[in-house]
């Protein structure tokens, strides 16, 4: 069995602030126990919701998507799971177009070495036009 830990213990396990923690709780996403004092304990039971957020934190999902996924009654999880792999495909082409950009700007700096903040953010700017 799992002792119970106050706030700082498990900031410092899972690697989440104190503020994270207190906005999950504030959320609905965690419910800790509290001690006769007010104090927030964490037990096993807390430890394993955390370790869901930050599974499905690390998988793209915002905070109102966590809420959707383990707060709510039923989620078709499989539409759900489909309209998340669009938005991070969408996140992935957005980056690869900065990149691209960005290789650009790279090979123009081979031409032209002087080029200023200004100059590169227009090539950015009209790289991102062109994709």
């Amino acid at each position: 069995m799992t002792a119970l830990m106050q706030i700082g213990e498990v900031a410092r396990r899972t690697g989440l602030s104190e503020r994270a923690l207190r906005l999950y709780e504030a959320r609905g996403l965690l419910k800790p126990r509290r001690s006769s004092g007010g104090r927030r304990l964490y037990g096993a039971v807390e430890l394993e919701r955390l370790q869901q957020i930050q599974a499905l934190r690390r998988g793209g999902f915002s905070l109102r998507q966590l809420e959707q996924v383990l707060v709510a009654e039923a989620v078709e999880l499989r539409s759900f799971l489909e309209a998340q792999m669009v938005v991070l495909e969408q996140g992935i082409e957005e980056q690869r177009a900065a990149l691209a950009a960005l290789e650009r700007a790279h090979r123009r700096l081979a031409e032209e070495p002087s080029l200023d903040c200004g100059a590169l953010c227009e090539l950015i700017q009209i790289g991102e036009e062109t994709m």
